[in-house]
């Protein structure tokens, strides 16, 4: 199987994410549409590409680097994903949109996986709910069916 380095995505197959901010419990948070759902993804011959838009009030803002402590994208260290699944995660138009392939097969690629997303609006860096060890539900997930 191939390992992140050379996972090929077929770009007619995008699962396309919104991501706005949003206040919950008094702070700010990137909030992947649909909150509490994780992202469905059935498995094909193809590996698919997933791309997260940021817009609303953060259509303004840049996903941050994708290296360094502080990534624009992060698998949750209690949930990691086997390196032969996900490509890497690559920024796109204008670091607005972030995308990663998924190769999605059949029954040995299926799985749940927490990420976080980071990106600078208005100056400021804001990222998703990290995700905890026992779970939340507004943490985002791809779920590989």
């Amino acid at each position: 199987m191939p390992n992140d380095l050379d996972v090929t995505c077929n770009s007619g197959l995008d699962t396309l994410l919104v991501v706005t901010l949003e206040k919950i419990d008094e702070l700010w948070f990137l909030v992947v549409t649909p909150l509490g759902d994780p992202t469905p993804i059935s498995p094909g011959p193809d590996a698919q590409r997933i791309v997260w838009t940021l817009t609303g009030n953060a259509k303004e803002g840049v996903f941050l680097a994708l290296d360094g402590d502080s990534s624009g994208f992060a698998w949750s260290r209690y949930t990691p994903p086997p390196p032969h699944i996900f490509g890497k995660p690559e920024l796109i138009a204008h670091n607005h949109q972030l995308t990663i392939c998924d190769r999605h097969v059949d029954a040995s690629t299926s799985g749940s996986w927490n990420y976080i997303l980071r990106a600078r609006i208005g100056g400021k860096d804001f990222s998703t709910k990290a995700p905890s060890q026992r779970g939340d539900d507004s943490t985002p997930t791809i779920k590989n069916k």
